[in-house]
């Protein structure tokens, strides 16, 4: 009877140890679907953590196809505030920031240009005042007509090795831009480049360059000192114009022409060297550059224009080669006490009016033309010729001061 109780509690054993692995043994197929990415997470493959599985371009980009990759044409869906241009989109390259892309879009603080981009089109960050910086990729060659204007809190720019051109207006009033590196390639600075830059303080001019444009550094107001290459050829009107920290120049040989209103109203400017090929100095070239007291002319100078150094702060000039001294080119140089004209042949209007400081000149023989009140209201007492000059092509009234004359 003991032996029947055994064995009957041993099968109830069993069969509860049986149905307490049943219920154990889950339903796969009940399981609810799994709500992650499908990354494997098996010991072999542990899960990426999010934080740096995000891919660092900005997403949703409007993007444009063209011939040989992709332009970028707008913001779409992208909200980033710092905006990272990819470099591919659709297994093919991102070449171009195209015209007007992200204008006027105040929300955005910095900007990569990416590692393909090769050119940034017209306004395409047009009055962004809100960017405060912006990397450049190694591959751009160009930056477009206003491209920047007017992002007005971007504080320095580093432009990459290959780029050769910066369009019209391109950095133009970027107020709070105080260094800005050109590359090693560029060739033009186009007019008004970075014009009303206020702040920029340091600015190198690549040897690669040859052409700036006019009004280029127009009213960079801090710049003191600026080295113009041998490579330059053009220098155009104003380019320098109301620099008022401006206090060293030094112009390449490669110049032959300095136009109107170079270095106009450049106040502080101290220190000239011109370059060995200037022939011409343009029309109120340096007018108002008050603290130059010396210049060394070079030889080649034939041409000095109207108002060329007309209120220049000059005590002594040696024109010994200058055949054309134009319409009040010294005009009210208070301090000019003296003036060598060597082979002059004509001599405009008021060209040394006002000169309070200037006692005496001597007219050379070579001079053919002479314009009206030369010496108006200034402090000269003779004048010097080598014979009585005073037929066809002197005005009669060129000494209308009645100056004394002595003939020699």
């Amino acid at each position: 009877m003991n032996k029947i109780k055994y064995v009957f509690f041993a099968l109830i054993m069993c069969i509860s140890i049986l149905l307490l692995i049943g219920c154990d043994d889950t339903d796969i197929s009940s399981t609810p679907p799994s709500l992650d990415s499908g990354v494997d997470s098996s010991p072999e493959n542990p899960p990426i953590d999010d934080g740096t599985d995000k891919v660092p371009y900005s997403q949703g980009l409007k993007m444009k196809k063209g011939e040989n990759g992709y332009t970028v044409v707008g913001i779409g869906t992208c909200t980033d505030k710092n905006i990272v241009i990819p470099p591919m989109y659709e297994d093919e390259p991102v070449i171009e920031i195209g015209e007007g892309a992200f204008m006027e879009n105040r929300s955005i603080l910095s900007v990569n240009t990416g590692e393909n981009v090769v050119l940034i089109g017209q306004k395409a960050f047009y009055e962004c005042n809100g960017m405060q910086s912006v990397v450049f990729g190694e591959k751009i060659k160009a930056i477009d007509y206003r491209a920047f204007k007017g992002c007005d809190k971007i504080e320095e720019i580093n432009l990459p090795k290959e780029i050769s051109f910066i369009g019209i207006e391109a950095f133009m009033n970027c107020e709070a831009l105080e260094s800005a590196s050109l590359g090693e390639s560029l060739s033009k600075i186009s007019m008004r480049a970075f014009s009303g830059c206020e702040s920029l303080r340091a600015v190198a001019i690549p040897s690669t360059t040859e052409s700036i444009g006019s009004s280029a550094f127009g009213g960079c107001s801090s710049i003191k000192e600026i080295e113009i290459p041998n490579s330059v050829k053009v220098l155009g009107d104003g380019a320098f114009y109301y620099c008022s920290k401006l206090e060293k120049v030094t112009v390449g040989d490669g110049i032959d022409e300095i136009n109107g209103l170079a270095f106009y109203g450049c106040e502080s400017l101290n220190s000239l060297k011109l370059g060995k090929s200037v022939v011409s100095i343009g029309s109120e070239a340096f007018n108002g550059c008050k603290s130059l007291k010396k210049i060394d002319f070079p030889n080649s100078l034939e041409i000095i224009g109207k108002g060329a150094f007309a209120t220049a702060g000059l005590e002594a000039v040696n024109l010994e080669n200058v055949k054309s001294i134009g319409n009040e080119a010294f005009n009210r140089c208070d301090n000019l006490k003296e003036v060598q004209l060597g082979t002059a042949e004509s001599i405009g209007q008021r060209a040394f009016s006002g000169c309070t400081a200037l006692t005496e000149i001597t007219i050379p023989e070579t001079v053919s033309q002479m314009g009206k009140d030369i010496f108006f209201g200034s402090g000269v007492k003779k004048i010097y010729c080598h014979k009585d000059q005073t037929g066809n092509g002197w005005d009669e009234n060129w000494n209308s001061s009645e100056i004394d004359v002595e003939i020699k």
